[in-house]
């Protein structure tokens, strides 16, 4: 296996508000990034504070969230991803995972969660659905394991 990062190529794991936005949850995102930026080390650089508007011919719509950058672990790159920095991204996952939870329940928001713009599963009420608990960790924790 032959791994060069800088030839790898990435996924975005996109995290965001899915109902209304206000000052209050703009802020408490922008600190949640902040304090997650500092406390730990990322591979691929600490989650990025989103804020885009995008305009369609209805209205706008506003995403308000963050982004991580993973290394693709998808067919044929998989193979080519050590299982050390595969295992790594997961865990950096979770941690994420686990303060949107915080901040789900502490903002009364659902976050919705993305990878490569295909929807994986929401948080809502500090709660990650099985999208998220399932078919995300469990599937990946299977797969490190199954490399063993």
């Amino acid at each position: 296996m032959n791994f060069s990062p800088e030839k790898h190529p990435k996924q975005s794991f996109l995290f965001f508000i899915d109902d209304e936005i206000n000052e209050l949850k703009v802020s408490k995102m922008k600190l949640m990034i902040s304090e997650i930026t500092d406390k730990y080390n990322w591979i691929n650089g600490a989650p990025k504070f989103v804020d885009d508007c995008q305009e369609f011919e209805d209205g706008d719509f506003l995403t308000i969230g963050g982004e991580l950058e993973i290394y693709s672990a998808l067919p044929p790159w998989g193979d080519r991803l050590p299982k050390e920095v595969d295992t790594i991204h997961l865990n950096e996952v979770k941690i994420l995972i686990n303060y949107l939870e915080k901040y789900s329940k502490e903002t009364d928001s659902t976050i919705s969660i993305e990878i490569d713009g295909t929807q994986i599963g929401w948080i809502e009420n500090g709660i990650s659905d099985t999208g998220i608990t399932e078919t995300l960790l469990m599937e990946w924790e299977k797969i490190l394991k199954e490399r063993e």
